[in-house]
């Protein structure tokens, strides 16, 4: 999906493409769960929406495409694990949780 030239909307792209039984299909309805995966594969851990948010759109991969396109840019699960990690140990340490 892409949103009005000029704006920031997507929030966030992945891949919106999958095959099963080998027939192809892709869009948005494909796209959308694996970002909602992604974020409630942590949220039972961190609990903290914004903390969520910040790492998904920092860790997010810039593709090179105008904001209408790419919004923060591509997820990066792996990227993301990292500064999701790296933030719960800080504030952790801070005695924030």
């Amino acid at each position: 999906s892409r949103g009005p030239v000029g704006g920031s909307k997507p929030n966030i792209v992945t891949s919106g493409r999958v095959v099963i039984n080998d027939f192809p299909f892709g869009g948005t309805s494909c796209a959308a769960p694996v970002v909602a995966g992604t974020v409630a594969a942590v949220i039972s851990n961190v609990r903290d929406v914004g903390l969520i948010y910040n790492a998904l759109y920092q860790s997010a991969e810039d593709i090179q495409q105008p904001r209408h396109i790419q919004g923060m840019g591509a997820l990066n699960i792996e990227k993301f694990t990292e500064v999701i990690n790296d933030a719960t140990v800080d504030r952790a340490s801070k005695g924030q949780e």
